[in-house]
């Protein structure tokens, strides 16, 4: 009814008109809906920041391939090694092993091999059933002559003999980053029937990987090299004679279990 409606005029609510008297005239009132005032932009920055995830940028460092290596005195230490690194989810193309050819004596008689691979089935007679020891052949590297090796570093010391590296063992530890100190103790710890374990790895796993190798009990290339000194050695000599290991040696270095 007219008496129901609502009129509004020159912003203003007139209520009802009753019988009473005229109409009384109110304010309108209005209700807006709120708004925030605009940020300033240096806020919207900081706010942005706050609130967004941190995502970090691997270094360069991070991901650069860089090669851990360890020696070992005993052929079942550095076994157990390969297969904890390749348990760790190092791949097999990236594990290198080279053994003086004396851990085992099957190979006693064995004086030089042509520079592939030969032998097959060698590396599971020598207690490496799967993976990269599966792989285990003789080969002939530059100043030590036949060893028992597989893998990549074995490939880059067997291709000194066609020119592709310098020095043996030597040349490719040094060419993967090791101290020439270092690679010169290493090779002759091989010769006198040590077994070397490398691993290339990318820089953020260099101190996990190091850490797996140190669990079986590798030589100090430090407290080696001293000891070596002492004894009139200076440096790896590839032309040096063969190395002959004592009785006592050759049972160590044979040692079924790892030490």
């Amino acid at each position: 009814s007219d008496s129901d409606k609502r009129d509004f005029i020159a912003g203003y609510a007139v209520e009802p008109v009753f019988a009473t008297g005229d109409a009384r005239p109110a304010p309108l009132i209005s209700h807006p809906t709120p708004r925030s005032p605009p940020m300033p932009s240096c806020y919207n920055l900081v706010a942005s920041r706050a609130y967004s995830p941190v995502v970090r940028r691997e270094s360069p460092k991070d991901t650069i391939m860089k090669t851990v290596s360890r020696a070992y005195d005993t052929h079942a230490d550095a076994r157990a090694a390969v297969s904890a690194l390749e348990e760790a989810g190092v791949p097999s193309k990236d594990i290198s092993l080279v053994a003086n050819k004396c851990v085992s004596a099957d190979l006693d008689e064995v004086d030089k091999y042509p520079d592939t691979a030969t032998g097959i089935g060698l590396g599971t007679a020598l207690g490496g059933g799967a993976g990269m020891l599966a792989g285990l052949g003789i080969l002939t590297i530059p100043g030590l002559g036949a060893v028992v090796a597989a893998g990549w570093l074995a490939s880059i010391a067997v291709g000194a003999m066609a020119g592709a590296a310098a020095g043996g063992v030597v040349g490719a530890l040094v060419d993967a980053g090791l101290s020439k100190e270092h690679a010169d103790v290493y090779s002759e710890a091989v010769r006198r029937g040590c077994t070397l374990v490398s691993a290339r790895v990318a820089g953020r796993e260099g101190a996990k990987i190091q850490a797996i190798l140190d669990r079986y009990k590798p030589i100090d290339p430090v407290q080696r090299g001293s000891a070596y000194r002492g004894e009139g050695w200076t440096c790896f000599d590839p032309k040096a004679p063969a190395y002959r290991p004592s009785e006592a040696e050759l049972e160590r270095i044979r040692r079924a279990g790892p030490s």
